[in-house]
């Protein structure tokens, strides 16, 4: 393609098509040497525009560019509804990574309609961790009451980017 658009820690599948009788191409921004196949990945860290040249025997050249783009889209899921009701099934609510793009949640608190903090997570969890989350007590072990709740939550991203992301949940009894 022209240009591809891929997330975080993934690659662009690059298909060179070209009438020249060539076998080998020179991409840049890449390596020092030569490519010597017509399909191959790239994976950049951030948007790059790829350029694809070849020259043949007789010195005909041809050129093109590829642009791949970096999605920052956040992968993170966040339910919006829990039942903290000990059947074991949705007893906590926590956020969810997709694999290889979230390094770790940190600051990840919660608060009532009226901004009082009912629960704060201050330590670093990682994405893979499945014992964190926020059930449903108070800080006094009270608890809360069926209600909309406020979230907010640090997310650490391998690409080195920190966001705060905030919304609402449904703690339903």
């Amino acid at each position: 393609p022209s240009r591809a658009i891929i997330s975080q820690g993934d690659s662009a599948n690059i298909q060179v098509l070209t009438n020249l009788d060539v076998d080998n191409f020179r991409v840049t921004p890449g390596p020092d040497t030569l490519i010597f196949n017509d399909n191959f990945f790239v994976g950049p860290t951030e948007n790059t525009i790829y350029q694809i040249s070849a020259m043949d025997d007789f010195g005909c050249f041809a050129s093109t560019m590829v642009e791949v783009i970096i999605d920052d889209f956040v992968p993170v899921f966040i339910p919006n509804v829990f039942t903290p009701n000990e059947d074991g099934v949705n007893d906590l609510f926590r956020l969810y990574a997709r694999p290889r793009t979230v390094l770790s949640f940190s600051d990840f608190a919660i608060f009532n309609r009226w901004g009082a903090m009912v629960y704060h997570l201050e330590d670093t969890v990682s994405p893979e961790d499945t014992s964190w989350g926020w059930n449903g007590l108070a800080p006094n072990g009270k608890i809360n009451e069926q209600d909309v709740y406020i979230y907010k939550v640090k997310v650490q991203l391998l690409d080195g980017r920190t966001v705060e992301l905030a919304g609402d949940v449904l703690l339903l009894r």
